[in-house]
């Protein structure tokens, strides 16, 4: 272990992380770890033990600024998905010296609430115990049970948002006093204003419209965009909606209601794209638009208010304590609210500046310093009880 100056030893306490997914999506959850992770390792108070399987080490190791109190480490266990590979991981923390494991999606090594390991566990939603209509039976079944021991076990639990920590407390009935509200951030990418070339560049690459809203995320019922696509029909002529997100069977069912309506020419789906293309693709709309029936926190409202973008939303979950009041919301299942919100906030409409300058300073509560600090601090509260 690197030997370092610590004020509560004379070596950096080390924090353990399972952080497969970061090498294996493009996800908000990648995002949020890959930008929790860099920005714990910058500030030097802890040892960083970051674990994955042996296969995505290379990509996961891509994702993270190289320091020397952060180590990339696989797994030793061919046996994962068994309660033989959670107790070889289990051994693996204890043996590695790891005194803190911070649980980035929910998931934790059964076991290990009886190591001598703290435990920190952040949860993003609740979404398969508040919308179980959006799962299989069996599915909403086993994240109710999954999550329900893993918090359990938590030492502490985060939630993204007011609304999450709503949850955790009301469907799984957590004494408020374990659940602390810890804001994510967007990548600092989005912060920054991309160069007219690579805007242009951009544009050509996807033969993008004059004029168009943006609608980013992935794509499945939950996120509602078909009432984004049936908005168009109450919207002037030259508006088109750009559709960023992979490809789904909801996707394809948005393909065969465009096909149907004779809309190809006014919307665009666009898959695998780049994150270095997300910010000149949010730069270069005239707005975004969110139609999601529910979300624990929803990041890319954060990241087009921070690209100079107004949001047009939905009410019922966290996308009013994303955006902030200077955005617009609407029922999700009225497309003709919907539209009428868009032409509120399209270039041109009075207001429209007012209510970007506003909204982005609504969002400075997002900062990614304070969310790596609030963990910071979370961290050395718990190895200090």
């Amino acid at each position: 272990m690197i030997q370092k100056k610590n004020a509560m030893n004379d070596e950096l306490i080390a924090i353990g992380y399972d952080a497969t997914h970061i090498g294996q999506d493009r996800t908000g959850l990648a995002s949020y770890g890959r930008t929790l992770l860099n920005g714990i390792a910058a500030i030097g108070r802890f040892e960083l033990r970051v674990y994955g399987q042996s296969k995505s080490m290379q990509p996961m190791q891509s994702q993270l600024i190289r320091r020397e109190n952060l180590l990339c480490t696989p797994w030793h266990t061919a046996l994962e998905g068994t309660p033989w590979a959670d107790r070889s991981k289990v051994k693996q923390l204890s043996a590695d010296g790891v005194r803190l494991f911070h649980s980035l999606d929910g998931q934790l090594p059964r076991r290990l609430d009886q190591a001598d390991i703290r435990i920190v566990v952040t949860v993003h939603d609740l979404i398969a115990m508040a919308h179980p209509e959006f799962y299989t039976p069996s599915e909403a079944k086993q994240f109710a049970r999954r999550i329900q021991r893993v918090m359990a076990e938590a030492d502490s639990i985060v939630a993204s948002s007011e609304c999450t920590k709503r949850d955790i407390c009301q469907l799984a009935d957590i004494d408020t006093r374990k659940v602390h509200v810890i804001y994510q951030s967007c990548s600092p990418r989005f912060t920054e204003e991309p160069t007219p070339s690579k805007m242009w560049q951009v544009r050509d690459k996807y033969v993008l419209p004059d004029r168009y809203i943006l609608h980013v995320g992935k794509l499945d019922e939950r996120k509602n965009v078909l009432q984004a696509v049936r908005a168009l029909h109450y919207l002037p002529d030259d508006v088109s909606l750009v559709i960023v997100g992979r490809q789904t069977p909801y996707s394809d069912q948005l393909h065969d209601y465009v096909l149907q309506n004779r809309m190809h020419s006014r919307v665009q789906m666009l898959h695998n794209v780049p994150n270095d293309d997300l910010p000149p693709l949010y730069r270069m709309a005239d707005c975004f638009v969110y139609p999601s029936r529910y979300e624990g926190f929803a990041l890319p409202i954060v990241e087009a208010v921070s690209q100079g973008l107004p949001v047009v939303a939905c009410t019922g979950s966290s996308l009013e304590e994303a955006g902030g009041p200077d955005n617009l919301y609407v029922a999700p299942d009225d497309e003709k609210a919907l539209a009428h919100a868009i032409t509120e906030v399209l270039f041109g409409a009075p207001g429209r500046q007012q209510r970007i300058e506003r909204s982005q300073r609504y969002i400075s509560r997002f900062e990614t310093a304070d969310m790596i600090q609030s963990y910071a601090n979370l961290y050395q509260e718990i190895l200090n009880a």
